[in-house]
């Protein structure tokens, strides 16, 4: 501890200066990284929400071999030429049972055009769980980032209301000798408070912020992981760029696209006709002086489709939800590249602040803190020893800021580029 007295004064006044200088230098690249993945995949691996749209991907490859199936062949019972007046086997030439079968054949690439579009759907809701699970992802990300600034904030404010502390209590007992003032004690009095009132706030931040991690990951989690200094660094452009296509927004507008596609096609397969064959079997009954031979048939048919109108407004309608598809993974693609340059000009901004809090600023003031500390060992002046803390506090809380701001948006553009654990 560093102590410092006032001139004709038999108080001293212990103040703990080296701790706090060594807490608002310490810079909290530093810090010693945890892996913060093993709180990601404890999310995704619990969560009811994400197992529920594992299963909806599990039933839609289940429809990709329904769609490719043959509709159910047709068995078909029957009596032929039965004449009403005997209701008799034997005294018709034609009369006959007969037992037949029956398949309907999709022509023209039909059944290929229906399992393409199977499988983009279930390509569809696979990135639709992959969108799920990465914003689950960054949603704990953000609330450990905040919930790691918050915590810094608070250690900050314990050592400030120290300090504000030991100068209340040392400026208390000059006043009793005549030498400190009322009014010096009152001012730090009420910084003491408003500091105490931030605390509340933090804590209760804090505390919201581990309820939902605890929401996320099932885990009461008491401190969040430390930060890699990795974390830090600029991402490329390129990098981002190509992670783009990863998007699963995208990937989702771009599957949507190709299945408008498949399903014009398949619209436009239904002016040409489908195929039922089939085969019976016809058994007749002998007289009792003609010995009659069973029969077989065999049948092939075709729908004629005349009705026209009908099919070519099916196809127009196809052609434009296709146009509308396509359009619509233009604009998320402008959207997405215009996030992606947002936030790498917050994550830029968030680093030159940084730099500038920890290289020159918070130096600075903490200069000016050691001179208005100085000049108050000699002369008093509490009121700007005071002031001097608080901007120092105030200059601290902005390092800390800064450095939540980049991790938060590092974390948003991780989610945008279709990262789900960051490690």
């Amino acid at each position: 501890m560093i102590s410092f007295t006032r001139p004709n004064s038999s108080t001293g006044i212990p103040v703990t200066i080296l701790f706090l200088m060594i807490l608002l230098c310490a810079n909290p690249l530093l810090a010693e990284p945890m892996d913060i993945a093993f709180l990601q995949r404890l999310a995704l691996k619990n969560n009811p929400k994400i197992k529920a749209m594992e299963s909806e991907v599990r039933m839609a490859a289940h429809r990709i071999e329904e769609s490719r199936s043959l509709e159910d062949i047709k068995l078909t019972f029957a009596v032929n030429s039965l004449p009403l007046d005997t209701f008799s086997f034997r005294d018709e030439d034609m009369t006959s049972k007969e037992i037949g079968l029956s398949q309907m054949i999709p022509l023209w690439g039909k059944l290929a055009i229906r399992e393409r579009i199977a499988e983009l759907d279930r390509l569809k809701r696979f990135e639709a769980l992959r969108k799920e699970r990465i914003s689950m992802s960054h949603q704990l990300r953000q609330s450990v980032y905040e919930m790691r600034g918050a915590l810094a904030s608070k250690a900050l404010l314990t050592q400030i209301q120290s300090q504000l502390g030991l100068l209340i209590n040392s400026e208390t007992a000059l006043s009793k000798t005549g030498m400190g003032t009322l009014s010096g004690v009152i001012n730090a009095n009420i910084e003491s408070i408003i500091v105490d009132e931030k605390q509340l706030d933090l804590d209760q931040k804090v505390e919201t912020l581990r309820a939902r991690i605890t929401y996320f990951t099932g885990a009461d989690v008491k401190e969040p992981p430390s930060i890699s200094a990795t974390l830090l660094k600029e991402i490329p452009a390129e990098t981002v760029k190509a992670g783009i296509k990863e998007n699963p927004e995208l990937k989702m507008a771009s599957y949507d696209t190709l299945m408008s596609r498949e399903e014009m096609r398949l619209r436009e397969k239904e002016y040409y006709p489908d195929m039922e064959a089939g085969i019976s079997y016809m058994q007749r009954d002998n007289t009792s002086s003609v010995k009659r031979a069973d029969m077989v048939s065999a049948m092939v048919s075709f729908n004629i489709p005349v009705w026209v109108k009908g099919k070519k407004a099916g196809v127009e309608e196809m052609k434009s939800k296709k146009e509308s598809n396509e359009q619509t993974f233009k604009d998320k693609m402008n959207d997405l590249e215009q996030q992606a340059k947002i936030l790498m000009a917050d994550m830029e901004k968030s680093r030159k602040i940084h730099g500038l809090y920890s290289g020159r600023v918070i130096p600075q003031a903490e200069l000016e803190f050691e001179s208005a500390l100085a000049s108050y060992r000699t002369s008093g002046g509490l009121v700007t020893v005071i002031e001097k803390l608080k901007a120092l506090l105030a200059f601290q809380n902005e390092l800390v800021t800064s450095e939540t701001s980049y991790l938060v948006s590092c974390s948003e553009l991780s989610a945008l580029i279709g990262i789900e654990v960051v490690e």
